[in-house]
């Protein structure tokens, strides 16, 4: 799957460039891994989100929390154009670690 390599989203295959920051699409990131957690860990979906807004506030709550996020994106293009606007749900991952302390800002957030 190919990934932004400035937001470090992950798109489905065909999709070339990222509908958000407008940059091509690269096959794997290279990143460092973050000291803090083991470099096995597994991540852990807590679900997806489809608005954007919220997307954008969960994903922000949780990175100033220390609290690493892995996105995939499912972009629905037509004709291959992708851009701002396009259709798609971002599912969020967290090490497992880290699970129901994202749930838990998650869940103060909405209150």
């Amino acid at each position: 799957m190919p990934f932004c390599p400035k937001c470090k989203y992950e798109y489905i295959e065909g999709v070339e460039v990222c509908p958000d920051c407008d940059l091509k699409l690269v096959k794997k990131l290279h990143e460092q891994k973050e000291s803090i957690h083991d470099d096995d860990e597994e991540w852990v979906s807590l679900g997806s989100i489809a608005d954007e807004a919220e997307f954008q506030i969960v994903k922000g709550l949780l990175e100033s929390s220390g609290i690493p996020v892995w996105v995939r994106s499912d972009i629905i293009s037509w004709a291959g154009i992708n851009r701002p606007g396009d259709i798609g749900e971002k599912f969020i991952s967290v090490p497992a670690s880290k699970v129901e302390e994202a749930r838990e800002i998650i869940k103060q957030a909405q209150e």
